[in-house]
C-alpha cells in the first residue's frame, strides 16, 4: 500500500488517516501508525547498545561466566522488535495469555 505518511497534530489530537486505510483497514498499517519505522529503528539501536554495554561491563568485572545468559545475546533486528511488540499487543487483546504461560 503506497500512501503518504499520516499527519499528526498533537495540539488538537487529530490524526489524518489515509483514505485507503479507512476503506481497507489492515492491522499492520495501524500498528505502523502507532510505531513508525523510525521508532522501531531507535528501539532496536538502543536495545543493542544496552546489551553491548552490559556485556562489556560484565566482562570487565569478570562476571561473564560461561553460564551467563548474556553470552547468548544476538543483536536484534527490526523484524525481531516488530515480532516482540506484536506479541505484546496481541497478548493485551487476549485475556487468557500471559508471559508466564499461566
Amino acid at each position: 500500500m503506497n500512501h503518504k505518511d499520516p499527519e499528526y497534530d498533537f495540539v488538537d489530537n487529530i490524526i489524518n488517516i489515509p483514505q485507503e486505510m479507512i476503506e481497507d483497514p489492515q492491522p499492520y498499517e495501524f500498528f505502523k501508525l502507532l510505531l513508525p519505522e523510525e521508532t522501531i529503528n531507535l528501539m532496536v539501536k538502543e536495545s543493542n547498545l544496552y546489551a553491548e554495554q552490559t556485556i562489556s561491563n560484565l566482562t570487565s568485572q569478570n562476571k561473564l561466566t560461561p553460564f551467563t545468559e548474556m553470552k547468548l545475546w544476538k543483536p536484534l533486528s527490526n523484524y525481531d522488535m516488530n515480532q516482540y511488540l506484536g506479541m505484546i499487543f496481541w497478548m493485551g487483546l487476549l485475556s487468557n495469555f500471559s508471559i508466564e504461560g499461566k
